[in-house]
């Protein structure tokens, strides 16, 4: 996917100041970034946009723009700044009538109690903020004198003041009527409008690199894997025996779809074909999942379609989708498993008292998933061990890792447990690698995919800089990182700031650190790895973050090169997917993401339940239909999921997204109370007189109120809740070693010092014509009449799909090939043709002529042999003739 996205935005930056509109969507993009106060640089937020395009979720979306241009998206963008000026020039007016009103009665501002009159006409007159929050404009002193008939003046007012208004109230009752009625039916239109407004340059953005993406698929001939389930789906959604089911139906009878729950609409319907086929010849399928687990919307899973069955939704032929619904109807048997076997006691009651609880806070849609959420338990025993704390101002976490690490320590000293006993869950990696930090500067040992992340480590992070100042990459910024952290192990003397790469690295030569800037350009990445590392690190410091980058750049050399710039465009990239490989067998306390944890237990569990609260947040995009003034030119369009949208013409759709948002929150809690098998240890955070809910927390809103789970076993207090007594754990493996070799010393030895490879290979001839005509291959297969040579070569050079030592050679010959009117027939870039595809026999074979060219009611099979003619034998010749002819046969039997 990055490979197809990079060349992407190599050819849509090749568009800038060439495309009027396209630069001008840029500019204004980068408006918005800036005013969000964000960086201007604008690879990452493109390839996020570019990202989207491969997203199931949006991809029906996105593909019903497909016909539009940019010129429909200028025409939107300026529907939508037209409705929402009119709309603040109306209020502007309604406001200023009611002011002029006030002032024809001579009446001042301060006439009616509280100046609520006049701060109602003013905030329409000049647009304040709460002029579109009908909630704070309409307040409750409002809506007392406006709706109840309230005296609008206070007692103490002079009576020919009193007088004033009792006689403009008719009047200005009815420019109050007027503006209200107009502001409640158009605010919501106006808000739903704001929200297009912030996107619409978004989307437009996205609708070009869309178009930009397809066409480099169709000219590379590559379909990417996230389109699969598509590409299958459009083959079968309409048939009731698809044929690329055949051999699969006759092969299966029976079938098992585990993790149903988390399934997406277009994956189910991409496998009814097959539980069809199934049930219709009396056989049985399975279908295994727990709506209350959940937790992979993101992905597209729709639990749903798994709450609702026996009945399905999909956009194919409908009275099909009835048929199939009709036989998983009059064959489906429900049997919900309501016994756990894995958790003790305490822990299962416990379990069923808080979501029990927390159900009570929810809504319909959220308690019909958690409809049988009770467990039964086998266990008779008061076995097993809860605790929840709250940790109030709690900002930096300082307590709450305080107490996991005292926990640890309890856990593994007192109670017999081993150190992999434990896991540590959380939402989301960065409070992981906060975790992890935390417990590593301790001494305790961890063992997690999800937190080790590479571009946490300060070291990993002080190399990185390095290798931006070598290539002159944000010297200012990346000096301050480096300068800071060598200044931190008193390796330099002062803090201090670059601006450029040179005068950095005589500052560190100035302190005694060995390293320059000219050797260190000449260095591979490896090389200059080593060299930074050996020579800029402390010696206490070379841990196993440092060695797993050296890997992760042995492992990437092969494919990017071994030039720093390469490297650093990867690290970009890739860096938030790039952790620590340690293994299984490690005696280290676990830490996951609840969604790695999934499907897994432990018999201890610690959760911070942090990070939980985002509905509504803007980080992602909805799609709404679009307003009367729009639907015209699409019919559906992108905003963000912000609050605003509840205020919106389209709030069912803000609405339904909160819902699935707090079954999101509650599943994503429910997974995590379910893993551990003896110990549950759950804290939370809040803050002391906090107004908002999301300031309160988890703890004061809904934990604080749950009921008594155990009255003989359960101990409480302001903060804190215990459930049980801990025990010392029953099985203890004494058999673990550790088995790891701390490595305190690097050892680098300049490999030039040491030894020289002396090489005398040359390949042969056979083997220079295979690898020339492979690449010429390409280069013919890209050639058109209408292509501009150099660019072609070039391009091909820098992808690696040509050699530099053959770039004269080639272009000669195809400039020769194109100013030839005898071969420059087969380049007419207005035929259409098939380059390199693959014909299937019926008995399995595969050919693949090099070009095939539908030229009017002609069909020209062209194949290629890069040779000297003068040098092929008439056997060679004779071969290649039979070679054509059967690609001719194959063509006609397609035919």
């Amino acid at each position: 996917k990055s490979d197809i996205i990079n060349e992407a935005l190599n050819k849509f930056y090749e568009l800038i100041g060439n495309d009027k509109n396209i630069t001008n969507f840029l500019v204004d993009f980068v408006i918005n970034q800036l005013d969000d106060e964000r960086s201007a640089d604008l690879d990452k937020p493109l390839t996020e946009l570019a990202k989207l395009t491969f997203e199931s979720k949006h991809y029906a979306n996105i593909e019903n723009l497909k016909n539009l241009n940019l010129e429909n998206f200028v025409e939107i963008k300026k529907i939508i700044q037209k409705e929402i000026k009119d709309f603040e020039q109306k209020i502007s007016d309604l406001g200023q009538e009611g002011i002029d009103c006030i002032e024809k009665h001579n009446l001042k501002a301060g006439d009616c109690s509280g100046s609520w009159l006049h701060k109602y006409f003013y905030y329409l007159k000049i647009g304040h903020k709460n002029a579109y929050l009908l909630d704070k404009l309409e307040n409750k002193t409002f809506i007392d004198k406006v709706e109840n008939d309230s005296n609008w003046y206070a007692k103490s007012q002079k009576s020919n003041i009193k007088e004033l208004i009792d006689e403009a109230k008719p009047e200005l009752l009815e420019i109050i009527s007027k503006a209200r009625n107009y502001h409640h039916k158009a605010l919501p239109y106006y808000n739903t409008y704001k929200l297009l407004q912030q996107k619409i340059t978004l989307l437009a953005l996205i609708h070009i690199l869309k178009e930009i993406i397809y066409n480099k698929s169709i000219e590379n001939d590559i379909v990417h894997i996230s389109e699969a389930n598509r590409k299958i789906s459009e083959v079968i959604k309409d048939q009731h025996a698809p044929y690329i089911y055949e051999r699969i139906g006759h092969q299966y009878s029976n079938y098992l779809i585990d993790e149903f729950q988390d399934t997406s609409v277009i994956q189910w319907n991409n496998v009814l074909p097959l539980i069809d086929n199934s049930l219709a010849n009396g056989k049985k399928c399975l279908l295994v999942g727990d709506a209350k687990q959940s937790i992979y919307r993101w992905r597209d899973g729709d639990v749903e379609q798994f709450v609702n069955l026996p009945k399905l939704k999909g956009d194919g032929d409908q009275r099909l989708l009835a048929e199939r619904q009709n036989l998983l109807e009059n064959t489906i048997i429900f049997k919900n498993l309501d016994t756990n076997y894995r958790s003790l006691k305490n822990i299962i009651d416990f379990n069923n008292t808080l979501f029990e609880h927390l159900l009570q806070f929810e809504g319909k849609y959220v308690n019909k998933v958690f409809v049988d959420f009770y467990q039964n338990t086998p266990k008779t025993k008061d076995e097993g061990y809860v605790k929840l704390k709250n940790f109030v101002n709690d900002d930096d976490n300082e307590e709450l890792l305080a107490e996991i690490l005292q926990q640890i320590y309890e856990l593994v000293d007192n109670q017999a447990y081993d150190y992999s006993d434990i896991c540590i869950l959380a939402r989301k990696k960065k409070d992981l690698a906060m975790i992890a930090d935390f417990l590593i500067t301790n001494g305790i040992k961890i063992m997690s995919s999800d937190a080790l992340m590479l571009n946490k480590s300060k070291e990993v992070s002080f190399i990185i800089s390095m290798l931006n100042i070598v290539e002159g990459i944000d010297v200012s910024i990346n000096s301050y990182i480096a300068i800071n952290y060598l200044y931190d192990y008193e390796l330099v003397s002062q803090k201090t700031t670059f601006k450029n790469s040179s005068d950095f690295f005589k500052y560190l030569k100035h302190e005694g650190l060995d390293i320059e800037l000219a050797e260190l350009r000449q260095l591979t990445i490896i090389e200059a790895l080593e060299k930074i590392i050996s020579t800029s690190l402390p010696i206490n410091s070379k841990d196993s973050f440092i060695y797993r980058l050296l890997d992760v750049v042995l492992e990437q050399s092969n494919k990017i090169g071994n030039s720093i710039s390469a490297f650093i465009d990867y690290w970009n990239d890739n860096n938030s997917s790039l952790s620590i490989n340690i293994p299984e067998t490690n005696n280290a306390v676990r830490l996951s993401t609840v969604h790695s944890a999934k499907g897994l237990e432990f018999p201890v569990v610690i959760f911070p339940a942090i990070s939980l609260d985002e509905s509504l947040n803007g980080k992602d995009y909805l799609w709404i239909n679009a307003p009367e003034t729009i639907s015209n030119i699409a019919p559906t369009l992108i905003v963000g999921n912000e609050s605003k949208g509840l205020r919106s013409s389209e709030k069912i759709v803000f609405e339904e997204e909160v819902n699935r948002q707090s079954l999101d929150k509650l599943n994503l809690f429910y997974v995590a109370c379910t893993r551990p098998t003896e110990q549950l240890y759950i804290y939370f955070s809040s803050k002391e007189n906090a107004k908002k809910d999301k300031d309160k927390g988890m703890w004061n809103t809904q934990i604080a109120s749950l009921p008594t789970v155990n009255q003989s076993i359960e101990n409480r207090d302001e903060n804190e809740i215990v459930i049980g007594n801990p025990i010392k754990h029953k099985i203890k493996n004494n058999n673990i070693k550790n088995q790891n070799t701390n490595i305190h010393t690097y050892i680098y030895e300049d490999w030039r010092n040491k030894i020289q490879i002396k090489t005398n290979y040359r390949p042969n001839e056979i083997e220079i014509k295979k690898e020339k005509g492979i690449q010429l291959h390409y280069l013919l297969n890209k050639l058109s009449t209408k292509t501009d040579i150099t660019s072609l070569v070039t391009e091909s050079i820098t992808n690696k799909n040509l050699s530099l030592e053959y770039k004269k050679e080639f272009t000669s010959l195809l400039e020769e090939l194109i100013n030839n009117s005898e071969t420059n027939i087969f380049f007419n870039n207005e035929d259409i043709y098939k380059g390199e595809k693959e014909i299937l026999t019926q008995n399995n074979k595969t050919y693949r002529p090099d070009k095939v060219i539908y030229k009017n009611d002609e069909i020209w099979i062209v194949d290629y042999k890069y040779a000297d003619k003068s040098k092929i034998s008439k056997n060679e010749i004779n071969n290649h003739k039979k070679q054509v002819k059967k690609y001719m046969s194959l063509i006609q039997q397609i035919e």
